[in-house]
């Protein structure tokens, strides 16, 4: 039986019928705004009454995404990272614009990321509704991240795969624009 269904499965994703979701991990740093996040993603109609699910389908502009949060767990991003690279097409990493005394610890995590990894990082600078949050050219700045994304080459392997956009996950914003670019490089990615 499971033959059958494999076949129907690899035959609907042949003729373009059917689509495997492709899986996005959601890392940061503690009090990053990983849970929220993922809680505005997932349920964006209703209140966050208790914790979400560590994994949930979603579908952006059309594309079926298997959405895997890091949630409040206290182990570094990439060590979280390590048990679900080999199924992973993507990564957003949410880091704490407000924090300021946390943005070297949360390049020297997104640096090892991008140092293990070949897959598009989405970095969200979070709570950009607080007046102590920095710019986007500041995170930038901060991470390591030229803003014209011509990146180094022992620090994120290919041109391109990492960007920056600021969000607030309190006023549920900013998420748009940042995840159809990511979209966009897992296209390509995958052609």
């Amino acid at each position: 039986m499971s033959f059958i269904v494999d076949w129907i499965t690899y035959m609907m994703e042949y003729l373009g019928l059917w689509s495997k979701p492709k899986t996005v991990i959601l890392l940061g740093l503690d009090n990053s705004g990983k849970r929220v996040s993922f809680h505005i993603l997932t349920c964006p109609d209703a209140m966050m009454s208790h914790d979400p699910a560590p994994m949930e389908e979603i579908k952006i502009d059309g594309v079926r995404i298997r959405l895997l949060c890091q949630g409040g767990c206290n182990r570094r991003p990439r060590l979280f990272l390590q048990d679900y690279c080999a199924v992973v097409d993507a990564a957003v990493f949410m880091v704490d614009a407000a924090d300021k005394e946390r943005l070297e610890e949360a390049k020297k995590e997104l640096h090892n990321i991008l140092a293990d990894t070949n897959f598009p990082v989405l970095v969200l600078g979070n709570k950009i509704d607080l007046p102590r949050a920095v710019s986007e050219e500041e995170l930038n700045t901060a991470l390591g991240i030229p803003l014209d994304q011509k990146l180094d080459i022992e620090t994120a392997k290919e041109v391109g795969r990492v960007k920056v956009f600021m969000c607030s996950a309190v006023k549920r914003i900013g998420y748009g624009e940042g995840f159809r670019w990511l979209m966009q490089q897992m296209h390509a990615v995958s052609q």
